[in-house]
């Protein structure tokens, strides 16, 4: 049994938001590594950098493959993330995380749960939770999980 469509290599993730740009003289850091088998691409990544002028969602850049046009989504797991002195939404906590890919779109979206009784509403990950606080406006995320593509 031969395996005839196999790669590994490395990728760069880059944390960005809706509009304004992350600060990268500050905390900033990136790696990602991949294999790819057949339409399934395993990947983990580390990324960290400060809030700069980013405001809006926050998203990762730079998926080696865009995720598969068979499916309008592919729900990829926890991811852990770190924001110290950062606030979440409202008084409540992220208790769950949640990575999200879009159809052929190489960004990928982070959601999270809050805390809330009876409430699983998925929300966006947000800039504005992370804070601006030169030694505390920054943040970190990690992951590793499958996705499928077209490639």
């Amino acid at each position: 049994n031969a395996i005839s469509d196999y790669e590994e290599g490395t990728w760069t993730p880059v944390l960005f938001g809706q509009t304004g740009s992350t600060n990268t003289t500050g905390r900033a850091a990136s790696y990602g590594h991949y294999t790819k088998i057949g339409n399934r691409v395993l990947i983990n990544f580390f990324v960290e950098a400060n809030t700069g002028t980013a405001t809006g969602l926050i998203k990762i850049a730079g998926l080696p493959f865009a995720p598969s046009s068979n499916t309008s989504h592919q729900w990829c797991g926890s991811y852990n993330w770190y924001s110290p002195g950062g606030s979440q939404s409202g008084s409540h906590n992220w208790v769950h995380s949640i990575t999200y890919l879009t159809n052929g779109d190489t960004n990928i979206r982070l959601l999270y749960i809050e805390d809330a009784s009876n409430d699983a509403t998925e929300r966006g990950a947000n800039w504005a939770s992370v804070g601006t606080n030169a030694t505390y406006g920054y943040f970190r995320a990690a992951h590793n999980f499958q996705y499928y593509t077209d490639a």
